[in-house]
């Protein structure tokens, strides 16, 4: 802290008396306080999210050892028929991955996303076009 008397140089360059500070940075307390709250409501809705996020996915991990008895489009696909008059009984039987012909897991690879051996799970050439039926990248929009 300065000594009273001694002068500093002003805004027009005239020599001033030293003045103790007059409290200006009260005036910045609401914005500061506002920044503060900015922040805790971020992290707030951050950590919600997630436990909202963590909460409602549902649990997968049996499908590492078991197979589903049917899946979404499976069921579709029924009901479709159904609605067509079609009756056919499904005889659905899992086979392991080295009984499927190589050319088939390529070209269903392939269907879905043409540069899937380009890329290393996110394709940017791709994303951020509209996909269509014979463009690949199905789950991108």
């Amino acid at each position: 802290m300065r000594a009273a008397g001694i002068e500093r140089v002003g805004a027009n360059h005239e020599m001033v008396p030293y003045a103790p500070s007059t409290g200006r940075w009260i005036h910045y307390w609401p914005a500061r306080s506002l920044l503060v709250l900015l922040i805790l409501a971020t992290v707030v809705l951050f950590i919600s999210g997630g436990a909202w996020l963590w909460l409602t996915t549902p649990d997968v991990g049996w499908l590492r050892t078991t197979n589903p008895h049917t899946t979404a489009m499976m069921r579709q696909r029924e009901e479709e028929q159904r609605a067509a008059g079609q009756v056919d009984p499904s005889r659905l039987e899992w086979v392991g991955l080295a009984q499927i012909s190589p050319y088939l897991i390529q070209s269903v690879v392939e269907a879905e996303d043409a540069r899937f051996f380009d890329h290393r799970g996110f394709d940017g050439k791709t994303y951020g076009r509209r996909s269509s039926p014979t463009s690949g990248s199905a789950d991108l929009p």
